[in-house]
């Protein structure tokens, strides 16, 4: 695994888990298998949707911040949910610069107080080609699980896709 380009920043925080935190074995789970991905680059969006599509995730996508919170407001408003546990959005990936709100902003959006229960606990990655000590201000700590770097590399696109069909929140 390429675990030199994954950053786990709340390995100190209480409030926020790592990816890997994030499995149980747990049978009353959500089996949902939605994944929101918010990216203004149309090639990384195609490359990532076609490759969690493949193993069985159900990919919403959007190409700038502000469509990204009307994407997830959509999808949080129209999906059923399959238990009393469950989400609808297994897990939520973000590029960090964008145009209309950029990744931090559009985390934040998703963490507000109005979705809440909700989405207290669905994982936002961050995916940022940005220099890892930028990402260790404390406004990051409360809404962003990880940080992925890009490029994404084969080893990271996998680790994901295993730990999405872990996720049992």
């Amino acid at each position: 695994e390429d675990h030199a380009a994954l950053v786990p920043i709340f390995a100190s925080h209480q409030s926020r888990r790592s990816l890997d935190s994030l499995r149980c074995d747990s049978k009353d789970y959500c089996s949902c298998k939605n994944v929101l991905i918010v990216d203004d680059n149309q090639y990384n969006l195609y490359v990532l949707k076609r490759q969690l599509s493949r193993h069985g995730a159900i990919v919403f996508t959007a190409s700038d911040g502000q469509m990204g919170i009307e994407v997830f407001e959509d999808i949080l408003q129209t999906s059923k949910r399959c238990t009393d546990r469950c989400q609808v959005i297994k897990l939520v990936i973000l590029d960090y610069d964008m145009p209309f709100l950029n990744g931090l902003e559009l985390a934040t959006a998703i963490r507000d107080s109005r979705f809440l229960p909700r989405t207290a606990n669905i994982p936002i990655l961050m995916a940022s080609a940005y220099d890892r000590n930028y990402f260790s201000q404390p406004e990051f700590d409360s809404v962003i699980t990880e940080i992925v770097m890009k490029p994404l590399t084969e080893q990271i696109i996998d680790r994901i896709v295993t730990t999405l069909s872990l996720i049992h929140i």
